[in-house]
């Protein structure tokens, strides 16, 4: 069976029956601040989900193992990832936030497409602990400000595995 952010599909090789069941997807919205969002209190998905993990049943040596942008390697990584930084450096900058770190590097590198995309990245993500159910490492969020900077008008959060935001 094969595994994708939209379904999953099984194939009975001895029947040559192909099943096919969709899954919950996220899409994201097109909006570039949050007073653009439909309402209020409720999160939205503002970057489309890149990555799913794969069968859950299975048993993986590593964590990375079972989610494609990951154990493809870092040229895939690079490539998969791209979009989604550069989506997310343009709502935190259409907010104002021109300071934005990383995280999971110790180094506290910039949220660029060329960080996030790039091998110290990738290495970090790939060799932390159990990442994927580390809701605090892997979810990064920001408070988005106003634009006169006097209030808060939302949250963004990151997803560092799947890309969404």
């Amino acid at each position: 069976s094969w595994t994708f952010v939209l379904g999953q599909v099984i194939i009975n090789y001895l029947t040559g029956e192909v099943r096919v069941k969709r899954r919950p997807s996220f899409i994201g919205i097109q909006v570039r601040k949050a007073q653009d969002l439909p309402t209020i209190e409720e999160w939205y998905c503002v970057g489309t989900q890149l990555a799913c993990p794969m069968n859950d049943d299975l048993q993986w040596e590593h964590w990375t193992d079972k989610w494609p942008t990951t154990n493809g390697g870092k040229p895939r990584w690079r490539t998969v990832i791209k979009k989604s930084a550069e989506r997310l450096v343009e709502l935190l900058e259409a907010h104002g936030i021109s300071e934005h770190s990383c995280q999971i590097c110790p180094n506290q590198h910039g949220m660029w497409a060329n960080h996030l995309g790039g091998p110290k990245h990738y290495s970090h993500l790939y060799n932390g602990p159990n990442l994927e159910n580390s809701t605090q490492q892997r979810y990064q969020t920001w408070d988005l400000p106003d634009v006169c900077g006097v209030g808060i008008v939302g949250r963004l959060m990151f997803d560092h595995i799947s890309g969404m935001i």
